[in-house]
């Protein structure tokens, strides 16, 4: 094996969002740098960034709910950026409520209290600055002997 004058250094990165990791990477190249004045170094840095158009990982479910009871979808996605999520209501976006819920990043839409007004068609949109998806669901309104206290 022959002796090289000189050492290496071998770094690879795989970071999904540049925009996150953009202080990681100054920190690490002046680590570099240092190392590269303290002695005769040939580095080989890797830089891998991905970005992901959003997917929708999770197929969301339709649902039955008597009037009166509460009823979650659950829409679950991928990306990079991580996406946001919008929710609509037979294609319409639904405004947050004391009925229309939704978790801060969400992923999840609550409806308390069911009326019947409420069935219908509900779809999840995620999408970040690369592209978006969308996933639809319906809601099933019925009566039943449910009694609000």
């Amino acid at each position: 094996m022959p002796i090289l004058p000189f050492s290496y250094l071998v770094i690879q990165f795989n970071i999904k969002t540049f925009e996150k990791n953009h202080d990681l990477i100054i920190r690490l190249f002046n680590i570099i740098d240092h190392c590269m004045n303290e002695q005769p170094l040939r580095a080989l840095i890797l830089i891998h960034l991905t970005a992901d158009i959003p997917r929708i990982i999770k197929k969301m479910k339709s649902q039955t709910v008597k009037i009166g009871k509460s009823v979650v979808f659950e829409c679950m996605a991928s990306g990079s950026p991580p996406p946001t999520f919008v929710w609509l209501k037979d294609n319409k976006k639904i405004n947050k409520t004391a009925r229309f819920l939704s978790t801060t990043a969400g992923q999840l839409c609550l409806i308390v209290r069911v009326e019947e007004k409420h069935a219908g068609k509900y779809t999840c949109r995620v999408s970040n600055n690369l592209g978006h998806e969308e996933q639809t669901a319906y809601l099933k309104v019925i009566e039943g002997k449910f009694f609000i206290a």
